[in-house]
């Protein structure tokens, strides 16, 4: 699996940004934590540039977002919905309305 970090800002971050709040720190990395009802459920990071994430980045995104890989493609390539990417994280006990 690829991604740049374009599209982990566009893709991937944008569309969690339907469903949740998102904020996004610079630190020497980005740092993107994200809220749902005022509670922290996840944060994860990228590093700046625009250049492909390793293989061990990527690894650790999905795991910070609390996804497979097959989840975080969906949620890069578009099946996944960000409602759909809410309902898992309710499902796993993530996040509880």
């Amino acid at each position: 699996m690829e991604i740049n970090n374009k599209d982990f800002d566009s893709k991937i971050i944008g569309k969690i940004k339907e469903a949740f709040e998102v904020k996004r720190e610079e630190t020497h990395h980005i740092v993107y934590k994200i809220y749902y009802n005022g509670n922290q459920i996840a944060r994860t990071y990228r590093s700046h540039g625009d250049n492909e994430m390793s293989d061990k980045a990527i690894f650790g995104v999905r795991r910070q977002l609390h996804l497979s890989l097959q989840e975080l493609k969906d949620l890069k390539n578009c099946p996944l919905t960000a409602d759909s990417y809410k309902n898992l994280l309710k499902q796993r006990g993530i996040i509880k309305e």
